[in-house]
């Protein structure tokens, strides 16, 4: 291939100089078509486009890694491995070739099925403890927060956009910032660049830790792992600007920068509703009991990371674990009481009471129970005691109940009503220092003494 600079000795001999092309040849050792290739052509710069590439390692493997490209194709774009992922998993199953081999191959594959514009952003640069540029993505701080937060328009942060950097934000979202003393700054819309430095990260970081998907008992445990791998991925990372130093160097340093941390916040997203006759309201997509009082009333549902709260005025009316997955209806049988008191009938073909996880003592006297004709009835009665008395207190009357051989709904409100009785005031005793001596006699003679002087 010849050189720029080769070329621009043609040039300027043939147009410049005014040389033949034979003289050309001559004094550059060049080829004539090559000559005329660059005076006809009127190029600086020839480029050789290789029509197929060579890939002897990797041509057993194309139908392989065609077919997971195929697969994951299908996927949202956020759960598409990177070119080394694949690579890891193709020397898994065997390949002994290079990754370049792979990358070029992944590239071109894509590169053929969607055509992504190029767009060009403005590089942001703030001062240590300035700002944080937030993303899609859970955030832990250590030790401090910045003075500045950058965000997207996510509904969570921003209810309205107006003319230029105007925003009306979430009350809740206002709330944290104030807490924190952070001043919210909106992104202008589809202006990814004005918070770059996070963009790139969020996915790459994504790619690292959730592709496979860890598999979790718990979003503790899950927010734990998280934590540790990131500061090891800080730890072992190249900072993008100072190469000299680790992420996680270069973090130590701008502590000191950050603001003091004022405790956390207790995050939610609070939205009205109105609870519908079956005592559900809608959350998440998700379906949540509430208390029946609340039934056809507006209550105000909070949405926390692992909880869903429902409050009627000041009062909760539902605390839930939260749940992630669609169109799922959660019951809290207890919510139902109230309702199932008047209507005991409820109880056996009702949606919340079916598999109904009840104490050890009541699940025992219900199973006695079904026998009896009105055995329903005595169980509501029963399980009505709960709101006067309390579970604990119900569950020991029907172990004791159930000690005596008798599982009856009144044996057991009879025995709840005998320990509710006060228990008998002790005796007293009285002391040596306050007998009397001479204790007084009973002498009825007394009134006859009275009655001659009368």
């Amino acid at each position: 291939m010849i050189g720029v600079d080769k070329i621009g000795e043609i040039r300027r001999a043939y147009f410049e100089q005014h040389r033949s092309i034979k003289e050309i040849v001559r004094t550059l050792s060049v080829s004539r078509a090559t000559v005329r290739k660059v005076v006809r052509g009127h190029q600086t710069e020839f480029k050789y486009e290789r029509g197929v590439q060579p890939s002897p390692k990797l041509g057993d493997w194309v139908e392989v890694l065609t077919e997971i490209l195929e697969k994951e194709a299908k996927l949202p774009k956020r759960e598409r491995r990177s070119t080394q992922r694949l690579f890891e998993e193709l020397r898994g199953r065997g390949y002994d070739g290079a990754h370049d081999s792979v990358h070029r191959f992944v590239k071109a594959w894509r590169d053929e099925r969607a055509r992504v514009p190029v767009h060009a952003y403005v590089p942001m640069s703030f001062a240590p403890g300035e700002a944080y540029q937030f993303d899609w993505s859970h955030e832990t701080i250590y030790g401090g927060v910045c003075r500045r937060g950058i965000y997207d328009n996510m509904k969570t942060a921003v209810e309205a956009i107006f003319v230029g950097k105007a925003r009306r934000y979430n009350r809740r979202f206002l709330q944290m910032c104030s807490h924190h003393l952070i001043e919210p700054v909106a992104c202008t819309p589809a202006s990814g660049w004005e918070k770059g430095q996070v963009e790139n990260q969020v996915g790459n970081l994504r790619d690292q830790m959730f592709r496979p998907k860890p598999r979790v008992k718990s979003l503790a445990e899950l927010n734990a792992w998280l934590e540790d791998q990131c500061i090891a991925y800080a730890q072992r990372t190249k900072h993008p600007e100072f190469k000299d130093r680790t992420v996680w160097d270069v973090f130590q340093e701008e502590r000191a920068s950050l603001m003091e941390l004022r405790g956390p916040f207790d995050g939610f997203v609070e939205k009205a509703v109105r609870a519908s006759t079956t005592c559900l309201i809608m959350a998440d997509h998700n379906r949540y009991s509430v208390d029946a009082r609340a039934a056809g009333r507006m209550v105000l549902v909070r949405s926390h990371a692992e909880r869903i709260v429902v409050l009627l005025g000041d009062e909760v009316v539902a605390d839930h674990t939260r749940h992630f997955r669609r169109d799922q209806i959660i019951y809290d049988p207890w919510h139902y009481l109230p309702v199932l008191m008047k209507k005991p009938g409820a109880l056996r073909n009702g949606a919340p009471f079916k598999d109904w996880a009840l104490p050890p003592a009541l699940t025992q006297v219900r199973a006695k129970l079904k026998s009896h004709a009105d055995g329903d009835r005595q169980f509501v009665k029963v399980l009505g005691a709960v709101l006067d008395h309390g579970l604990a207190a119900v569950e020991a009357a029907c172990a004791e109940a159930l000690e005596a051989g008798i599982a009856s709904g009144d044996v057991i409100l009879t025995v709840l009503a005998r320990r509710r009785q006060p228990a008998p005031p002790p005796s007293i005793t009285t002391p040596d220092a306050l007998r009397l001596k001479i204790e007084p006699t009973a002498d009825c003679g007394r009134y006859d003494s009275i009655r001659k002087i009368a």
